[in-house]
Formats: structure tokens, sequence, C-alpha cells
């Protein structure tokens, strides 16, 4: 399972932040986290560019979702989305074997927030993703009229987010202009607006754009087919390097669904969420088995901006992994966020 996480962390950390950061950038954040002792300058950017990153890619991947879902046929869609169960729940167990082996090998306590699945054959698992990726490979390729713009879309999403960086970092360092004068780590680490631009300029039509479609259909379409509301923060932190932060980035958790209490759960558990905004229609739970099938589904209305939650009574499904999924309507169009729990009896 360590290697099916890395796979994956490396390949989404080209695609959402690799992009964003010249080589020398990331190299210089690298030497700064092994020096050991970190500015707080130089966490306050990390912290913003990561917060960028991780609300930019959450919704660039909930738009491609939509456009992907109109484009199936009802019973495409509903093998994709069997598909997707399946690959988050092999992510989340992957990322929680790789935090328990952190955690041991450190000597640091985890939070129980997240419950490993049952271990097993990490080559067997390595095999399951990769049919799961031919398998949603095979369900696009029927609809390549469709969904072929897709791969020009993503580029220009990562020759945007380049520039929105840019933008960000020009920013930064005139808010902090005086502090940065007196921090030499922080001022070694700010991207040259240049850089940056030549960076946003070849991706549209230069080496790296070549280099990102040579990688596209392996990784990162079947990434973007199954797509179903994970937190980048939790794959790219974790998959990535649990040790350091990717490319000196530290990204927060922007999902608005929050782990079950208790998990692992036997009777009832509670389901939190946050929403940024007030529903335009309705907002739905959903749970689904290991297998992928349905077996809940709790509509939960039009709420209001804020915090909620939802008790769901688990006493009658039979222990085992199960994904809960949430749907929000927002004025950008559905956003979801998924998370795994346990139920055990």
């Amino acid at each position: 399972m360590m290697k099916i996480a890395s796979t994956v962390g490396g390949a989404l950390a080209a695609l959402l932040i690799g992009t964003a950061l010249a080589p020398s950038v990331q190299a210089q954040a690298t030497s700064v986290h092994d020096a050991g002792e970190t500015s707080a300058l130089v966490k306050k950017m990390s912290s913003e560019i990561g917060t960028l990153a991780a609300n930019y890619w959450t919704q660039k991947l909930n738009d491609y979702k939509v456009r992907i879902d109109r484009a199936l046929s009802t019973e495409d869609l509903a093998a994709l989305n069997k598909l997707r169960v399946r690959w988050s729940m092999l992510l989340d167990q992957a990322l929680a074997e790789m935090h328990a082996k952190h955690h041991s090998n450190t000597g640091v306590e985890g939070d129980g927030s997240n419950v490993s699945m049952e271990v097993s054959d990490p080559e067997q698992k390595l095999q399951e993703v990769m049919g799961i990726f031919e398998a949603a490979k095979e369900i696009a390729g029927r609809y390549e009229p469709q969904l072929s713009p897709l791969k020009g879309n993503v580029t220009d999403d990562a020759s945007v987010f380049i520039t929105v960086v840019a933008d960000r970092a020009e920013r930064f360092a005139a808010d902090n202009r005086d502090v940065l004068a007196k921090d030499a780590q922080a001022s070694g680490m700010m991207p040259a607006r240049k850089d940056l631009d030549d960076l946003a300029a070849s991706f549209k039509s230069g080496k790296d754009q070549r280099d990102f479609m040579m990688v596209y259909d392996m990784a990162i379409k079947p990434i973007i087919l199954l797509y179903d509301g994970a937190d980048l923060a939790a794959l790219l932190n974790q998959a990535g390097s649990l040790s350091k932060p990717i490319a000196g980035i530290e990204m927060p958790d922007v999902s608005a669904l929050k782990q079950n209490f208790p998990n692992p759960a036997s009777t009832t558990t509670t389901i939190a969420f946050k929403l940024p905004e007030a529903g335009g229609g309705a907002s739905v739970l959903r749970l689904f088995n290991a297998a992928g099938e349905l077996v809940g589904t709790y509509d939960q209305g039009s709420l209001s901006a804020g915090d909620h939650s939802a008790d769901i009574d688990v006493s009658k499904f039979p222990s085992g992994s199960y994904l809960y999924h949430l749907t929000v309507q927002t004025t950008s169009g559905p956003h979801v966020y998924s998370k795994t729990m346990q139920v055990v009896h």
C-alpha cells in the first residue's frame, strides 16, 4: 500500500502543486526543510500557497466530475461510481497504513481519527488499483468525443494556476516587504515573477506541456475520472511524504465533511459537516459499502451556511468498511466530499 499511495501522491503532486513551482523553488523548499528550523514567514507563505492550491484544485476537480457525469449514460455512470468508491477506500487504507507506520517510527501517537482497514498483500492491492484505472479509462473511452477536451482544459487550468500563484506571491512580497528584508530564508524561497511567467508560457505550448501530456493518460486522467470528493490535503501531504510537505507546501483540509464519531461505530455514528454557503438545493449524504453498492441515502434538505451534523444508524449494517459521501449544491455547482468509516459489531 505504501507503493500505491506514493505513486498516486506523486502523480497528484505533479498535477496540483508541482506545476506551480519552478524546480529551483522546489529545491530551495526542500533544502530549507532539511536544514531544520523553518522561519515563521516561510510557514506563513507555505500555508497561504497551500490554501490556494487546495481551493483551486478542489473546485476544478469538482468541475471535471460534473462534466464527466453528464457525459456518461446512467449505466456507465453507475459502473464508474462503483469504481470511485473502491478507489476511495483503497486510498484511505494506504494513507492510514502510512500514517500508522510513520507514528510507529517516530513514537508519536495518532489522534485516533483514522482507523486503518484490514492489511492485505500490497502487490495484490496495486494490481487492483491498476485494474480500476483501466476499467475507468475503458468507460471513458466510449465517450471520447465528449471527454477529449478535458485534456486541454486540465493543461490550461494548470497554466492559469501558475499565474494565480505568481499573483499571490507578488502580493505576499508586498504585504511582508519589511519582514522579508530581514528573513534570508523566506526571501530566498520567494519565486521570481519572470520564472513563473516563463513556466506558465512553457506549460501552454512548450516542454512542460509535453511532459505533462506524457503522464496524463497513464495517471492524471484516471485520477480525474475517479475523483469522488477525497481530501486533497490528506492525500498530498501524507502520500508524498509524511515527514515533510510536498515542495515545501502545507495544504489545509478544505473539506466540508468531517470524520464520523465514533469510528469504528456499532450502533449510531455522527457525521459532521460545515457548509461555506447556504445550499441552493438539497444536500445529501450517501453511504456505500466496500463493493460500491449504495446502502443508505440521507436527504439533509436545503441547509444554511455553518455547522451541521447527521446521526446515522449503522446497527443493521454488516461489519466492514464504508464510504460516506456528501453532495452539496453551491452557487458554482455541486461539490462532493467523501471519507471512509468502519462498522464493527
